[in-house]
């Protein structure tokens, strides 16, 4: 996935000795923003924070979610030697948008949804 910007820096897939016209081409698709990531301890009060904001309803949920001022996105929770972290993402609108050229692999799982 490239920004329009990194993506007209590169060779086209389709025609050789061609720089990538990027959203100008009909193989461009359009795939999101770059994300800000943030890993929150769960034994910190902005852990327990964070849990009122996921949970606060009384009922799980995966969706988006209001904290500190942003919608973020649960990722995902992960380990390390000093304990468990929440990674939380929200998009990042000071980012260019992203995409990809359809002629690629694409870098999305085909189950991701």
């Amino acid at each position: 996935m490239f920004t329009e910007t990194e993506a007209r820096q590169k060779q086209c897939p389709f025609v050789a000795g061609k720089q990538c016209v990027a959203s100008s081409c009909m193989a461009w698709q359009w795939a999101g923003r770059k994300t800000i990531e943030r890993s929150i301890r769960k034994d910190t009060e902005e852990g327990k924070a964070l849990n009122q904001a996921r949970f606060g309803t009384g009922s799980p949920h995966s969706g988006p979610f209001d904290f500190e001022g942003h919608k973020w996105r649960y990722r995902c929770t992960d380990f390390d030697d000093n304990g468990a972290f929440d990674i939380i993402e929200r998009p990042d609108f000071n980012s260019e948008q992203a995409g990809l050229c359809a002629r690629l692999p694409s870098p999305f799982p085909e189950n991701d949804f």
